[in-house]
């Protein structure tokens, strides 16, 4: 199955010196992580700056092409593009730091990365 990498939950996995892809594949058996174009843009952009984010852009896109992580050609922004999947496809899964972004998504499963790089459900209070 799939589920959607943000790139919050991504940077925020590298700024803690956590991979957020090794997070799926060890605690979340069955789901293949993917990210958009629209991520890859993102992270190449944050790429540039010389900074904590920074590093950690460049240290995912590098995981990202080494674990060769499926990467959907689409390349609308990336929170637009997680909430229509999710719209179209309710079997997916979304892994976001965004809160915004993790409140907004319905009828799919959420899951946030903690700091020690352990996934965890979202579910949206009232």
């Amino acid at each position: 199955m799939r589920i959607l990498v943000d790139t919050s939950s991504i940077l925020f996995g590298f700024e803690n010196k956590k991979s957020v892809f090794e997070s799926i594949y060890d605690g979340l058996a069955g789901y293949e992580p993917e990210v958009s174009k629209g991520i890859i843009n993102e992270l190449n952009r944050i790429s540039d700056r010389r900074s904590k984010k920074g590093l950690a852009a460049s240290a995912a896109l590098s995981e990202i092409s080494a674990k060769k992580v499926k990467i959907s050609n689409i390349s609308d922004y990336p929170d637009s593009w997680i909430a229509r999947e999710a719209r179209l496809h309710p079997e997916i899964a979304v892994v976001t730091n965004d809160t915004r972004l993790a409140r907004s998504i319905r009828g799919v499963m959420v899951f946030k990365m903690s700091r020690d790089g352990i996934l965890k459900r979202f579910v949206a209070r009232k």
